[in-house]
């Protein structure tokens, strides 16, 4: 499947403008009591496009925070979470040098005062196997997952993807990718970008059916069975260069 768009991208980041369901609201609720956490730092995990930057954002808001994302860690932005009070690292498992990671760990523990809010993909204990006092502060962090989305959250993120591309989904085309979709806010962005790309150019403002719903489904499913057969076209060629 293509890397689509994500529902929670930029711009805005803005409190009122994130979606909360029951797959999300424990992280909502982590979020708004950072200052009765256990500890000086706490994790946010779950897929792509599923809130975590947007979280991320609005506690750097709410907290006077510094927000960093992971793969940008470099020696200038070390120190400039090492002289904050507060600060996010968006994507944290992307972090190249998980001795910079500990580093800030430790740091944080030496003024018990300071909080930091991490994300990514998976549990902390996933991030690094080594060095070792890394491995273990990761997997005592609290964290907290982000799940699916359930049924609710799924209509209401294709609504909006799709209203930001001036198309309208009518009741009964959402409960049909519903009941018919992969669940999770990525293959959303993929549907509706499909759905798009089926209305041709001249489609904006038109209202999507349950018919031009199954066109997109199919479109994308033909989709992943080329990538597949090419993967396997690719896997035989390997053999044979053995």
């Amino acid at each position: 499947m293509p890397q689509p768009a994500l529902p929670f991208g930029p711009p805005g980041f803005q409190r009122d403008g994130f979606l909360v369901s029951a797959s999300n609201a424990g992280a909502v609720l982590a979020v708004d009591r950072w200052r009765d956490w256990a500890g000086p730092a706490a994790a946010l995990w779950g897929d792509a496009g599923s809130g975590k930057s947007h979280l991320a954002a609005i506690w750097t808001q709410d907290a006077g925070a510094v927000l960093i994302d992971g793969a940008d860690l470099d020696a200038p932005a070390m120190a400039r979470l090492m002289a904050a009070p507060r600060f996010a690292l968006d994507g944290a498992d992307r972090i190249a040098d998980p001795e910079r990671l500990l580093h800030l760990l430790i740091g944080l523990e030496s003024e018990p005062e300071r909080r930091a809010l991490l994300t990514g993909r998976f549990a902390p204990a996933l991030w690094a196997t080594a060095p070792r006092d890394l491995v273990s502060r990761l997997a005592a962090m609290p964290a907290i997952a982000i799940g699916p989305p359930d049924d609710a959250l799924l209509a209401r993120v294709l609504r909006r993807l799709a209203a930001a591309r001036g198309l309208s989904l009518e009741p009964e085309t959402l409960a049909y990718l519903g009941a018919r979709m992969e669940r999770s806010f990525a293959a959303a962005a993929a549907v509706v970008d499909a759905i798009e790309a089926q209305l041709g150019p001249g489609g904006r403002g038109a209202r999507a059916g349950v018919t031009l719903a199954r066109r997109a489904l199919e479109q994308l499913r033909d989709f992943d069975q080329q990538s597949l057969d090419l993967s396997d076209d690719v896997g035989e060629m390997s053999g044979h260069d053995r």
